[in-house]
């Protein structure tokens, strides 16, 4: 049975944002009301803060708060949830909106639910006559709604949130499948390290270099006159025109936009709505002539339509098609727009630029040959989130008023939520390519070793007292260990769910480089709680690593030795993880110069670090608070603030 709710007996505070001051890029991130739309941060319309410009720390964007655009007829009610935020930013908004704050994670959550489906309702709660009235908060509120019991909340909101998280990891693959297809392209267009051919080689007196990077293996360059730069022997200089067809987009009536409509349409900034009207039945490049978006390059492989705010370009052979894509994403468009209002691109300065080209087709096919199976599997993630934002917005309504449970949304949505995120065989591909290897490779390794002999060290203390050290506890140890003894390990921490980590560069940098020297290894195993636990073993190179770690750190091995102890007294993986989290918090505002109370540690530590830690609550943390002062681990601002 659902009870009544109403929002303003759960508001610990409402707050406006900050008039900013904005700058090209900092690391404060402003959000404006042109960001919230469909119940969702956009994070593509937001600008940049002025760090100089002071304001109340209070307005900084915590997880769990509740936006609604303020101002304006029609943008005023819309509203968002900040379910997260960005690692290595702060986020604020500008004074159009209005932030509230409920101090429960999930039933925050919930009323965005239910205020979102009442949004057109809310935007008539209009204070004033001018269409920049203000939204009326007093009418806000007073609304009720009928909410599902705490354990209900929290299921339904971790549920949608699984889908989120699988449309969110879809979009991380699809910019990495892309980031690959354009490391290919600079390699092979720009540095001009393509694939040796056999007659290059063989011209060289070299057979054996067939297969080699062209320029790095000693390949033929010239110079070209008009591109004022040295191209591939063999290779031409042509116009766009001469690989594809231009031409400018149509306009489409408002009245010609359907919800449901069968086709995209597409218009400078991307995808603009979908329409039963269709321009081009073949795959088609979409880019931005006119406006703040001149220049944004986007494509359509199915069907669709093209607004006439854009150029399109069609390739004249089908190989082509990608290659001229992350061609068009290339230009430095700046340079070639005009207009005095607004900037302006025409097709025929796009026809007219000249760029160069291998004079034989082979290579076009070749690189065709690499990426269109990434750009096939792009595709593929496209189409899944939008089913499963389809599906997620056609249960929630359910969900939340009892009609269908969590178990029964799971099974509709389980085939989905369960696909392979990647496609192992695209990677296959790369797999012999020397560049791309070194490329991908970690830029430093140096310190590697030395929070592999702290490891060690820690490894020693909990055998002494016949205990294991386990991953996630070493790592809040060598977080502390790093940040009160001002030491380098090569590792970059984030605020993650376990606290402050790096285990990116823990799984790939040190623990192989320990297996590699036998000096300890991990050993995994299922736990009773179906999660996996990895043990750190001794190897047999182990006690000679040993002494070498407590000669690397002589000089400071009466604290490293304390503060093992410490942690080795520390019995619970949960207790390591707020005691790193709330030193690590108190550390970042050390750094930030922000006044240090226990309210503002818990905080950094709870409300601004992963929402996990909403979990946990503020008495917990407190205690992290007091045992580091009684054991005289109190932060210095050593290192640099945890993201």
């Amino acid at each position: 049975m659902n009870n009544w709710f109403r929002l303003g007996d759960f508001v610990i505070d409402s707050l406006k944002g900050i008039t900013p001051r904005y700058v090209d890029n900092s690391s404060i991130i402003v959000l404006n009301q042109k960001c919230i739309r469909n119940n969702r941060i956009d994070y593509s319309f937001s600008r940049f803060h002025d760090p100089n410009k002071t304001f109340n720390e209070s307005k900084i964007l915590r997880i769990g708060d509740l936006l609604f655009n303020s101002t304006g007829q029609g943008t005023a009610g819309r509203c968002a949830f900040v379910s997260e935020l960005p690692d290595d930013k702060k986020v604020i908004t500008d004074s159009h909106i209005l932030i509230i704050r409920i101090d429960d994670y999930y039933l925050s959550n919930s009323f965005n639910y239910s205020l979102f489906k009442e949004e057109k309702f809310i935007q008539s709660f209009m204070d004033g006559s001018t269409g920049q009235g203000e939204l009326d908060k007093l009418r806000l509120f007073n609304m009720e709604f009928r909410l599902p019991n705490e354990k209900r909340r929290k299921n339904i909101c971790d549920f949608i949130h699984q889908i989120d998280q699988k449309i969110e990891l879809n979009n991380q693959i699809n910019t990495e499948l892309e980031s690959l297809a354009k490391l290919v392209y600079d390699y092979w267009f720009v540095q001009f390290d393509f694939p040796m051919s056999a007659s290059d080689a063989a011209a060289l007196g070299k057979p054996e270099l067939e297969g080699k990077p062209y320029k790095a293996s000693g390949g033929k360059m010239v110079f070209n006159e008009m591109l004022k730069r040295e191209i591939p022997e063999g290779w031409e200089v042509i116009p766009l025109s001469s690989k594809a067809t231009f031409a400018n987009g149509k306009g489409i009536s408002k009245n010609e936009f359907r919800k449901d409509g069968r086709y995209k349409v597409f218009g400078s900034n991307g995808k603009t709505g979908r329409s039963d009207k269709q321009l081009f039945n073949k795959p088609v490049i979409i880019v931005g002539r006119v406006g703040a978006n001149y220049g944004a390059v986007n494509y359509s492989a199915d069907p669709c339509w093209v607004s006439d705010n854009a150029i399109t370009a069609q390739s004249l052979e089908e190989y082509s098609f990608w290659w001229i894509l992350i061609t068009l994403r290339q230009i430095e468009y700046s340079s070639i727009a005009g207009g005095s209002a607004q900037p302006l691109i025409t097709q025929g300065k796009l026809k007219n630029l000249f760029i160069p080209a291998p004079e034989i087709n082979c290579l076009l096919k070749l690189f065709d040959s690499f990426v269109n199976p990434l750009f096939q599997r792009i595709e593929v993630c496209k189409n899944e989130n939008q089913e499963l934002a389809e599906l997620r917005d056609w249960l929630l309504p359910m969900l939340m008023n009892g009609q269908v449970t969590v178990e029964d949304a799971y099974e509709k949505v389980e085939k989905k939520l369960g696909m392979v995120a990647e496609d192992n065989q695209i990677y296959e591909l790369f797999k012999n390519d020397t560049y791309l290897q070194k490329s991908q490779a970690s830029a430093s390794r140096k310190n590697a070793p030395k929070q592999a002999m702290i490891l060690a060290l820690a490894i020693d203390a909990h055998s002494k007292v016949s205990r294991n050290l386990y991953r996630t506890k070493g790592e809040k140890l060598i977080e502390v260990i790093e940040k009160h003894l001002s030491k380098e390990f090569g590792r970059v921490a984030k605020k993650m769910a376990a606290g402050p980590a790096a285990f990116k560069h823990l799984v790939t940098n040190v623990e192989p480089l320990a297996t590699k020297n036998d000096w300890f290894t991990v050993e995994s195993k299922p736990t009773s709680s179906d999660r996996i636990s990895y043990k750190y073993v001794k190897g047999s190179n182990f006690n000679a690593f040993l002494k070498r770690a407590q000669f690397e750190f002589k000089s400071d091995i009466l604290e490293v030795n304390r503060i093992i102890h410490l942690f080795v007294n520390v019995e619970t993986t949960k207790k390591a993880e707020i005691i790193a989290t709330t030193y690590s918090g108190w550390n970042n505002l050390i750094i930030r110069d922000v006044k240090i109370t226990n309210e503002s540690i818990v905080d950094e530590a709870r409300e601004n670090w992963h929402k996990s830690k909403l979990k946990i609550s503020r008495a917990e943390f407190k205690e992290g608070i007091k045992w580091l002062r009684s054991n005289n681990l109190i932060p210095k601002g050593n290192g640099k603030e945890v993201r």
